[in-house]
């Protein structure tokens, strides 16, 4: 048998098989190296385009921090100024109030003090101040220290009254000029009483006293309480205390600024 003539188309065939295996490797080495080519460049695209996104992303985070930190400073900023506001607020109205009540407080005892200078009666020792005078009359002695009675009680009182009539400016500042005037009303009603005292001694010395009866029976009234009614000192006083009531309860009470 000639297996020549057999050799020769399975030859050929293995060969043109092994061809075909090989163009189909070249083939798919191709395919997937254009696959691969395909997915390294949608891959790139795809890392590009997410950078992009992150860094936009990053940007408007930025922005975003940027104007939220700008608003939080401008509300820090805004708090911080309604506090002090209402810290000097507070304080101012803190600061009234303590005045108010040391200044209600000191015409309170300055009226006290009043009833108690002008009060109709006289000890030895509260003479002892006065300047005597050379050749005076027992009686003329006992009448001008009598009258010189108050002037002893006020100047005892002297630093307490001075101490009281220096807080009018402070109070004025606070309260307004119209604070003042209450003020000066006590003064008058101080000054009143020294010149009236003043007049009385006078008056004995030089032998005035019956010359006019009415001025001094009105002198009388003025150092001493309830010698004359309507009472001028105390009246005066009393005005006073109304007015600067009037100015200073509001602020214990917690009203106006």
């Amino acid at each position: 048998m000639d297996y020549t003539s057999l050799i020769g188309p399975a030859v050929v065939a293995a060969g043109v098989s092994g061809i075909i295996s090989v163009i189909g490797l070249i083939v798919s080495t191709r395919t997937a190296r254009a696959m691969h080519a395909e997915k390294l460049a949608s891959d790139r695209d795809l890392a590009e385009r997410k950078f992009a996104f992150d860094e936009k992303l990053a940007e408007r985070k930025f922005e975003f921090d940027k104007q939220l930190s700008a608003h939080k400073l401008d509300a820090d900023i805004n708090l911080a100024e309604k506090k002090f506001r209402l810290d000097a607020a507070l304080a101012d109205r803190k600061r009234r109030q303590q005045l108010a009540e040391e200044v209600l407080s000191g015409f309170y005892q300055v009226r006290d003090a009043v009833h108690a200078i002008r009060a109709p009666m006289s000890f030895q020792d509260e003479a002892n101040a006065r300047p005597q005078v050379e050749y005076e009359s027992a009686e003329v002695a006992r009448l001008k220290n009598t009258y010189y009675a108050p002037l002893a009680r006020l100047d005892a009182r002297r630093a307490e009254i001075g101490d009281f009539l220096a807080k009018r400016y402070r109070t004025a500042a606070l309260f307004g000029a119209a604070a003042e005037e209450p003020f000066q009303d006590v003064h008058e009603a101080l000054t009143k009483i020294v010149v009236a005292a003043e007049m009385l001694m006078n008056g004995v010395s030089h032998g005035t006293q019956q010359a006019d009866p009415a001025l001094w029976r009105e002198l009388q009234g003025d150092i001493w309480s309830r010698v004359v009614n309507p009472d001028p000192i105390d009246a005066k006083i009393a005005a006073a205390i109304a007015k600067i009531e009037g100015i200073c309860r509001p602020a214990l009470e917690g009203q106006g600024a």
